[in-house]
């Protein structure tokens, strides 16, 4: 029971590792305008926006109007963002980690293998 714990535990770091803040690469007007039109930035995304007077704003979004991005303790108004990261998931780098984390675990077991049939295990 234990070590299914502490394998769950592993995935999880893992799945959680497998994102990345990826900057949005336009100007502040044609930002504005993805924003508006849902092309960027969905309900449920986690965001960094950098507004016009300098702060940064890091949050998961809960709503947009034609104005606003809503997070929960956060609200940042469209036309001030003067730049934009969105949090990405990554498949390949989600599948590379788990695969690696299997074969650790094989070599592991083999590496521990001849020291358990010594032992009269």
């Amino acid at each position: 029971m234990k070590k299914l714990l502490a394998c769950v535990c592993a995935l999880a770091l893992l799945l959680a590792g497998c994102t990345s803040l990826k900057p949005v690469e336009m100007t502040p007007q044609e930002l504005h305008a993805e924003i508006k039109q849902s092309q960027v930035v969905q309900v449920g995304d986690r965001i960094k926006a950098v507004t016009m007077d300098g702060k940064t704003h890091e949050f998961r979004v809960t709503e947009i109007s034609a104005t606003t991005i809503f997070g929960k303790n956060e609200r940042v108004e469209i036309a001030q963002i003067v730049a934009l990261e969105t949090r990405q998931f990554s498949g390949g780098k989600t599948a590379l980690l788990a695969g690696g984390a299997y074969l650790l675990y094989i070599l592991a077991l083999l590496a521990a293998a001849p020291a358990f049939v010594l032992s009269g295990g």
